[in-house]
Protein backbone atom coordinates (compact mmCIF):
# COMPACT_ATOMS: atom_id res chain seq x y z
CA UNK A 1 0.00 0.00 0.00
CA UNK A 2 0.99 3.58 -0.35
CA UNK A 3 0.12 6.54 1.84
CA UNK A 4 0.38 10.17 0.85
CA UNK A 5 0.10 13.35 2.89
CA UNK A 6 -0.45 16.80 1.42
CA UNK A 7 -0.22 20.02 3.43
CA UNK A 8 -1.58 23.34 2.11
CA UNK A 9 -2.03 26.92 3.29
CA UNK A 10 -4.33 29.19 1.25
CA UNK A 11 -4.19 26.85 -1.74
CA UNK A 12 -0.38 26.72 -1.77
CA UNK A 13 1.26 23.32 -1.23
CA UNK A 14 3.69 23.44 1.69
CA UNK A 15 4.87 19.84 1.48
CA UNK A 16 4.02 16.41 0.14
CA UNK A 17 5.05 13.11 1.71
CA UNK A 18 4.57 9.63 0.26
CA UNK A 19 5.44 6.31 1.90
CA UNK A 20 5.11 2.67 0.93
CA UNK A 21 3.60 0.69 3.80
CA UNK A 22 2.75 -2.93 4.45
CA UNK A 23 -0.60 -3.63 6.14
CA UNK A 24 -1.63 -7.09 7.34
CA UNK A 25 -5.29 -7.59 6.30
CA UNK A 26 -7.68 -5.72 8.58
CA UNK A 27 -5.19 -5.06 11.37
CA UNK A 28 -5.10 -1.54 12.84
CA UNK A 29 -2.01 0.43 11.85
CA UNK A 30 -0.48 3.86 12.18
CA UNK A 31 1.69 5.98 9.92
CA UNK A 32 4.13 8.57 11.24
CA UNK A 33 4.88 11.61 9.13
CA UNK A 34 7.39 14.08 10.48
CA UNK A 35 8.09 17.42 8.86
CA UNK A 36 9.47 20.67 10.21
CA UNK A 37 7.58 23.75 9.04
CA UNK A 38 9.97 26.70 9.09
CA UNK A 39 8.24 29.87 10.34
CA UNK A 40 4.68 28.55 10.21
CA UNK A 41 1.89 31.08 9.94
CA UNK A 42 0.51 31.17 13.49
CA UNK A 43 -3.15 31.53 14.34
CA UNK A 44 -5.08 33.44 16.96
CA UNK A 45 -8.79 33.81 17.62
CA UNK A 46 -8.68 37.15 15.76
CA UNK A 47 -6.64 35.89 12.79
CA UNK A 48 -7.19 32.17 12.25
CA UNK A 49 -4.62 30.65 9.90
CA UNK A 50 -5.24 26.98 9.31
CA UNK A 51 -3.32 24.60 7.11
CA UNK A 52 -5.25 21.88 5.26
CA UNK A 53 -3.90 18.35 5.75
CA UNK A 54 -5.11 15.62 3.36
CA UNK A 55 -4.22 11.95 3.85
CA UNK A 56 -4.75 9.44 1.04
CA UNK A 57 -4.40 5.66 1.32
CA UNK A 58 -3.95 3.64 -1.91
CA UNK A 59 -3.58 -0.07 -2.54
CA UNK A 60 -0.77 -1.71 -4.55
CA UNK A 61 -2.63 -0.96 -7.80
CA UNK A 62 -2.85 2.77 -6.98
CA UNK A 63 -6.59 2.55 -6.29
CA UNK A 64 -7.69 5.03 -3.63
CA UNK A 65 -8.94 3.18 -0.54
CA UNK A 66 -9.54 6.12 1.77
CA UNK A 67 -9.20 9.90 1.89
CA UNK A 68 -9.46 12.02 5.01
CA UNK A 69 -8.47 15.55 5.93
CA UNK A 70 -8.38 18.05 8.73
CA UNK A 71 -7.37 21.61 9.51
CA UNK A 72 -4.14 22.12 11.44
CA UNK A 73 -3.03 25.29 13.20
CA UNK A 74 0.16 26.43 14.90
CA UNK A 75 0.57 28.70 17.88
CA UNK A 76 3.15 29.23 20.58
CA UNK A 77 2.07 29.25 24.23
CA UNK A 78 4.54 30.24 26.91
CA UNK A 79 4.77 31.80 30.35
CA UNK A 80 7.45 34.44 30.87
CA UNK A 81 7.84 36.31 34.14
CA UNK A 82 4.43 35.04 35.27
CA UNK A 83 2.70 36.36 32.12
CA UNK A 84 0.84 34.07 29.69
CA UNK A 85 1.91 34.73 26.09
CA UNK A 86 0.21 33.47 22.93
CA UNK A 87 2.47 33.88 19.89
CA UNK A 88 4.67 36.14 22.07
CA UNK A 89 1.73 38.49 22.78
CA UNK A 90 0.67 38.90 26.45
CA UNK A 91 -2.94 37.96 27.19
CA UNK A 92 -5.10 38.36 30.27
CA UNK A 93 -7.50 35.66 31.38
CA UNK A 94 -10.67 36.89 33.04
CA UNK A 95 -13.14 34.79 34.93
CA UNK A 96 -15.37 34.53 37.95
CA UNK A 97 -15.33 32.20 40.88
CA UNK A 98 -18.57 30.64 42.06
CA UNK A 99 -18.04 30.87 45.84
CA UNK A 100 -20.94 28.50 46.52
CA UNK A 101 -18.76 25.71 45.10
CA UNK A 102 -16.10 26.43 47.74
CA UNK A 103 -18.25 25.30 50.70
Amino acid sequence: MKSAAYFWLNGKEIFQNQKNIVVKSESPFSIKIKKTIIHPKKWTAETPSFYQLILILKDGHKNILEVTGTKVGFRKLEIKNGQLLVNRVPITLRGATDMSMMI
